[in-house]
């Protein structure tokens, strides 16, 4: 597996970082205390955006910002924690995303539903993995380590498993 530190998006031109905090989880990993503002580009300058916030698409303003966003050109990516896999798969039938980035907090196992603090949290991994095999999807993987629970040698087996399921990852980083 290949470890690499990325820019926080990839889009190859100007882009804004937008983050949605409306999160399910409570993860033992995260490190999110507070919602980060970033800068603001001039009107124009904007060729992408890096939707983030553990499951943006759960928030209320998401599809209309998407839409918005979409109409001007601007080139998406999406941070999700594939707990929204019904909001994933509109996303994707709309176009609405190029780009997503799934974060994967836990071994894909039995440990999931509790190192996540949702019970249905891997079925719902695996229905967003579904749809960006299906649609055809680009995708990236963020894997959360929390050793020992999820160590290098789980985020390996992760990968495996979400590319057998015929998901292309382009990329994988490993973060502790």
């Amino acid at each position: 597996m290949v470890m690499q530190a990325i820019s926080v998006c990839e889009m190859q031109e100007p882009c804004m970082v937008v983050e949605l905090h409306t999160c399910p989880f409570s993860c033992l990993s995260c490190r999110r205390l507070e919602v980060s503002r970033r800068g603001r580009f001039p009107a124009g300058m904007l060729g992408a955006a890096s939707i983030r916030g553990c499951e943006p698409l759960m928030h209320p303003a998401c599809f209309r910002m998407l839409r918005t966003l979409n109409g001007r050109g601007v080139r998406v990516k999406l941070h999700t924690s594939g707990y929204a896999p019904e909001a994933l798969e509109h996303a994707a039938e709309e176009g609405l995303v190029e780009l997503a980035e799934l974060h994967v907090r836990a071994p894909l196992d039995s440990r999931y539903g509790e190192l996540t603090g949702r019970e249905d949290a891997l079925e719902r991994l695996y229905q967003s993995l579904w749809v960006l095999s299906a649609h055809g999807l680009r995708a990236h993987l963020r894997l959360w380590l929390l050793p020992p629970l999820f160590t290098q040698r789980h985020a390996e087996e992760a990968v495996d498993a979400i590319r057998s399921m015929g998901v292309e990852v382009e990329r994988v980083v490993v973060q502790l």
